[in-house]
Parts: C-alpha cells; structure tokens; sequence
C-alpha cells in the first residue's frame, strides 16, 4: 500500500435476482450475465459498483455536494477537472447459493474465492481467512460443533455417513472448525449483530472444491424466460419472448474500494483530499448497510443488494 492509497473490502449481498448483462446470444441464453473470463463466474464490474454509489451520495441528504465530487470525480460535463478519489474493483464470486436436498439450499464457496477476498483483506491490513488447500473433490468442509461433529443442516441425518446432495452432486461432509471460523467472520461483516441471519448462514454454509464451484457457476444460475406486452393490444408483442439469465438471490460478493488522494475543483485552487477523506465519504453512505440497485430490470423489482464494507475485524455499523 503507497501513501497515497488506502484500501478496504467491500461485500454484497443479493437480496434479489441480479441480471448485469455480458456477451449476447451464448449458450442458448439471449441475454446472459456477465462473467470472468477465465474463471465463468458471475461479477458485478467496479464500474457499476461505483456508478451506484455516486447516484446513493447523490440522493443522501448527508453528503454535500462537494463530497460527492471528491469521492466520485464531478459530473460528466466537469470531468477534466479532476479525478474521483474512490476506485472500486470488480465485485467477485464469493459464494454461490445451489439447491441442496437438505437445508432447502447451501451457500457454497470454493479454496480460490476465498484466497481472493483474503488477498484483499491482506493489503487491507486484516487477517487472512482459512483457505482449505486440501480439500478433496469428493468431499466439503462444514461447520464443526465445539466437540467436533458435524453442525450443518446440509447434512442427511438417516445415518452418520454425512452425505450431502448439492444440485445433482453427492458429496461427503467434513466437520470443520476453520470453516466455523469462517461461518462466524463472514456472517459478523455480512449481518452484524443479527444472530438469526448468522444462525442460518452457519448451517448453510459450505466449502467445496474449485472445480466444483466453477462447474455450477456455469451453469446453476438463474434463467428467466421474458415477453414485451403490446401497449395497444395488451398481449405478447410479436417479437417473442427472450430469456435472461441473473445472478440468483443470496450470492455474496466481494470487492475492494481503493481511496487515493485527489482534490474537488481545478488546480490550483481546488481544495485537496486525502485518500482516507474519500474512504470517510465511503464509510457514511454505507454505515447501515444501504440497499443498492444494479442491472436494468428496476420495473420488475430485481437487481437489489446490500453493501457492507470490511474493517478492523468486521464491518462497520
């Protein structure tokens, strides 16, 4: 970290399907999400993360103008003047929700993704997360109970041989207290002080291997099939219907917020910001978890989430 930069993680929350559009026509999709290209999976760009952003300090009575300008660079007519002094990375697969036999459905996260976010915490400052290097294809890593046994409602309670039925996938369940470790540290950033949303996050949550969770995030995402209605007839238009697919609700994501110094207005007058005064614009507009909208489907009432940012061990509130 240079002394002209501060960094802190950021984490979203789908509380909605979220549909932010890639490449056209793929995979018999018409309209498909957009992904990673080397991994597949689904992101939200930082460009949107922070375009979002500026609309919320926009429309909050608590930001200043000035603030605004500082933090997100000035309006589109101004922008030679200076700089944004917020930069936001791409919000990354953290963990994907799938269907489980039990439980109703598991978060699922995967050895890399976390490594990802650990990476983020590192030059954040923050301790690192387990990353269980060696887990096994065949097997996921659940929460253990304080004296070792399995505690997840994932789990086929039939018998003691912890299978667990993930989309069309078996598996078998390990007890774990890293990744108790982890159930407790996500769900502190992501709902702190609710110990009913911690409660349920702990019984869902899963480790898998990596090439598990790239195989379902290709392809255990949400596809919704659409119709335009004709103003005049009231029914389908002829265009015919189309189909869209979204990142599903209750997907976390992560990313990082990069404060640097910049100033609001022309050199040399323009008043000068430090990078940790832009971060402080950040930290007001997100103290209580504001919800965010991202993607074009507002009408229909998707593309919904809650923003929580990472720091000195949890998140702020």
């Amino acid at each position: 970290m240079t002394e002209a930069e501060h960094h802190l993680p950021y984490l979203l929350h789908a509380l909605t399907p979220v549909h932010v559009g890639g490449d056209e026509g793929q995979a018999g999709i018409d309209l498909p999400t957009l992904r990673e290209q080397h991994t597949g999976y689904p992101l939200i760009p930082g460009s949107s993360v922070k375009g979002v952003l500026r609309e919320e300090a926009m429309e909050n009575a608590s930001t200043s103008e000035k603030e605004v300008n500082a933090a997100f660079g000035p309006p589109s007519e101004e922008a030679g003047d200076h700089r944004g002094g917020l930069v936001f990375t791409d919000a990354l697969l953290l963990a994907l929700p799938v269907r489980s036999l039990y439980g109703t459905f598991a978060w699922l996260t995967c050895p890399f993704a976390l490594h990802r976010l650990s990476r983020d915490l590192g030059v954040s400052g923050l301790d690192p997360l387990p990353t269980f290097a060696e887990l096994v294809f065949e097997d996921c890593a659940v929460p253990a109970s304080d004296d070792g046994k399995l505690d997840s409602k994932l789990v086929e309670r039939k018998d003691d041989s912890g299978r667990v039925y993930l989309d069309e996938v078996e598996l078998t369940a390990r007890p774990s207290q890293d990744a108790a470790t982890l159930a407790r540290d996500l769900s502190s950033w992501l709902w702190p002080g609710d110990a009913e949303a911690a409660e349920l996050f702990r019984g869902r949550l899963a480790v898998v291997h990596d090439d598990l969770l790239g195989f379902l995030s290709r392809l255990a995402l949400e596809v919704r099939s659409r119709v335009k209605i004709d103003r005049d007839t009231g029914t389908a238009a002829g265009s015919g219907p189309w189909t869209e697919e979204h990142i599903p609700a209750e997907t976390l994501l992560a990313g990082l917020a990069v404060g640097r110094r910049t100033q609001e207005g022309r050199r040399p007058e323009g008043t000068r910001w430090k990078a940790e005064q832009s971060l402080e614009v950040l930290r007001s507009l997100t103290r209580n978890g504001p919800l965010l909208r991202f993607g074009g489907n507002a009408t229909i009432g998707l593309g919904r989430t809650r923003m929580r940012l990472v720091e000195n061990g949890g998140v702020r509130s």
